[in-house]
């Protein structure tokens, strides 16, 4: 096991992390497509994937993949290569599922939203994506009709994270369904 681990487990995750260097890079200057299927002269995160997908960076290429297809306007793939996705890393865990859910209010499929903020919220919540979820949950309610779980998640929102920037936006929505009534 040892052996295994130190000659073959080792320098595949180490090649794995020096391929996906590049596909980081375009990622990170918004050239997704490049990203995705690579420059010609390095690996895109749909090669990291195939060929190293029991390597750490095998799954997280699955999370940029995700974010990728949803920032071209390909939410199937985007929901496709999210769900495939697993982290110990429960915010970054929590932001698949809530991209999950935005690629779902994309395709108009705004129950199928709410379940995803749902999770995302319920993941280890936490002052920095929380609100953001929790208002993305309010909105999801909100076009879905349903604006008493609306105003919960806005009033949860406003309770417990009054510092957050997005609180101001919520306080606005709470006063818009209140008025409405």
């Amino acid at each position: 096991i040892i052996l295994i681990n130190r000659f073959y487990i080792v320098p595949r995750q180490e090649k794995a992390n020096s391929e996906m260097f590049m596909a980081e890079k375009y990622f990170g200057e918004q050239n997704y497509e490049v990203a995705l299927n690579g420059d010609g002269n390095s690996l895109g995160f749909l090669d990291i994937i195939d060929n190293y997908k029991n390597t750490k960076a095998g799954k997280i290429s699955n999370y940029y993949a995700g974010i990728s297809y949803l920032n071209v306007g390909d939410y199937d793939n985007a929901i496709k290569y999210l769900s495939k996705f697993k982290s110990k890393d429960q915010y970054v865990f929590g932001l698949s599922r809530a991209a999950i859910g935005d690629a779902y209010m994309e395709k108009n499929e705004i129950g199928k939203a709410i379940e995803y903020y749902k999770k995302a919220v319920s993941i280890k919540p936490n002052k920095v994506t929380t609100p953001e979820f929790l208002n993305k949950l309010g909105m999801a309610y909100e076009l879905n009709g349903d604006n008493a779980n609306a105003l919960k998640a806005y009033k949860n929102l406003v309770d417990n994270y009054s510092e957050a920037t997005i609180a101001i936006e919520a306080k606005r929505s709470i006063g818009r369904l209140e008025g409405n009534k």
